[in-house]
């Protein structure tokens, strides 16, 4: 065997190797993807860590906001201000909107994650062909 057939041939198997592997991981997964979307597991708050963020507007994962200190007409603070309270109704609203939009955030994403893995499989499909029709070269 000559030396430039022997590094073809590693070529090919090496081009057979890498598309065999792209193949399986994207076909796993695709189908992890198509999983998410008929059942999505979203995060989410709890109603109470969504009803502490809405009163204290801030994001979860900070430091405590004081609470606002009243002033007197000679400019001196008294008492605290406590953060106002949301009416039950509109916060379970907020909530339940905030839910469904998160699953369907959720599905989305996992639509895109499909169409992306599809997109891989068949660029490995390409890349296994054109292998299989190289090594089909080399025996001949």
């Amino acid at each position: 065997m000559e030396k430039s057939n022997l590094v073809k041939t590693i070529y090919v198997y090496v081009l057979l190797i890498t598309s065999i592997i792209i193949l399986m991981v994207n076909s796993v997964s695709a189908l992890n993807s198509v999983v998410d979307v008929i059942y999505p597991t979203p995060y989410l708050q709890t109603y109470e860590e969504f009803v502490m963020q809405k009163q204290n507007n801030r994001p979860l994962q900070t430091t405590p906001v004081p609470a606002t200190l009243t002033e007197t007409p000679n400019g001196s603070a008294t008492t605290p201000i406590p953060p106002t309270d949301f009416a039950y109704e509109t916060t379970r609203e907020s909530y339940d909107i905030y839910k469904l939009e998160t699953a369907a955030r959720e599905k989305r994403d996992a639509m895109k994650r499909i169409i992306k893995e599809i997109i891989w499989v068949a660029a490995s499909g390409v890349l296994l062909w054109f292998a299989l029709r190289e090594k089909k070269s080399l025996t001949k």
